[in-house]
């Protein structure tokens, strides 16, 4: 916590005035390190551009909570960058949401975040809405009953499947079983061959990469001809290259790509961060570190003149999708922001009937 918010906690001090971006990240105790990294690629973004005080919350909900009763009284804070973690981003989220204070999530994964309206912007909103239009209208296009659920162990995706299989009795959605892989220690082919013998009617594999394109590619090799439904990562460039010649029935929900120039924007921009943060700190940057970059690129986009609250809240909205460096973020609650694409001859193509079918979640 800074000396600031120190003092104004022992003190109780009544109506008080901050800066207008207040930046909570635990830099205490063992997950000191990725407050420190996120606080990297954020300065990088932000330099002298915005006035900002960073708070330590110790990974604490408690602490969060104090503070955020502090900035919520305060003269000056229209927007709240973190907490990083989802035990204390959960709680931050409730607090904002009642309090009308726009928070900024960049790191969380829990896709409860989703759920909390229009103050608050999880970095993870696109998988929240994807998810749901995957169970809602895919679950009615290729079948509701024996999904596989196939995954790589990591935090990001468990988020995922744990928010589908709580949703997935509402949605009539049945999962035959699950699926857990490790990418870095993987027999593509040993895989494809369990998933197979399972039997699936579909296959939910949400996360997209390198990995996950082989094993997508072994299952087509041995004949497994179930749909298999994704998520936007799938729309990477590198991912989308390798599986472009597969026989298809990959269906992938993400946020529109946009045109080939801002993709191409979007990838320079990319390849410049990485660059100067080899440059600065001798290693390539943490996603941690870009989760802070792509942070600080938006506060900067919307607080610039130091607006009031409502007036950053509705700048987020009309966002839309933000191209960063460590993909799209979506930050409107518009569904109308996403497609569907269908990997076809030449790979994958937008499906220009998406939504129709019964309307976006």
């Amino acid at each position: 916590m800074s000396a600031v918010f120190a003092v104004l906690l022992v003190t109780g001090g009544e109506k008080i005035t901050l800066p207008p971006v207040i930046v909570m990240v635990p830099l205490s105790g063992e997950i000191a390190p990725l407050g420190e990294e996120f606080l990297r690629g954020w300065r990088m973004a932000v330099g002298d551009a915005l006035e900002y005080e960073v708070v330590d919350t110790y990974g604490s909900p408690d602490s969060v909570l104090k503070v955020l009763e502090l900035v919520a009284g305060a003269q000056g804070p229209s927007l709240v960058v973190g907490p990083l973690l989802s035990v204390t981003s959960l709680p931050a989220a409730e607090f904002a949401m009642r309090n009308r204070l726009p928070i900024l999530l960049p790191t969380a994964t829990d896709l409860r975040l989703g759920t909390f309206g229009s103050y608050v912007f999880p970095f993870n909103y696109n998988l929240f809405l994807e998810t749901a239009y995957i169970m809602e209208v895919m679950g009615e296009r290729v079948g509701k009953t024996g999904w596989l659920l196939l995954y790589p162990d990591m935090a990001g995706e468990r988020a995922v499947i744990q928010w589908l299989i709580s949703q997935a009795g509402e949605f009539g959605i049945t999962i035959l079983d699950t699926v857990v892989y490790s990418e870095t220690n993987m027999v593509y082919d040993a895989l494809a061959k369990t998933v197979v013998n399972k039997g699936p009617n579909v296959i939910f594999a949400p996360s997209g990469s390198r990995a996950s394109a082989l094993v997508f590619l072994s299952l087509r090799k041995r004949g497994l001809k179930s749909p298999v439904l994704g998520l936007d990562s799938w729309l990477s460039p590198d991912v989308a290259g390798l599986i472009s010649g597969a026989m298809g029935g990959l269906y992938v929900v993400g946020p529109e790509r946009g045109d080939f120039m801002a993709r191409a924007l979007a990838q320079a921009q990319k390849e410049e961060f990485d660059e100067r943060y080899r440059e600065k700190f001798g290693s390539a940057p943490s996603g941690v570190a870009g989760k802070g970059y792509d942070a600080g690129g938006i506060a900067k986009e919307v607080c610039f003149d130091k607006p009031d609250r409502e007036t950053v809240k509705r700048r987020l909205l009309l966002m839309g999708v933000y191209r960063g460096v460590t993909g799209d973020i979506m930050l409107s609650k518009d569904p109308g922001l996403l497609a569907l694409y269908i990997l076809k001859k030449g790979g994958l193509k937008k499906d220009e009937n998406y939504g129709k079918e019964k309307g976006k979640p």
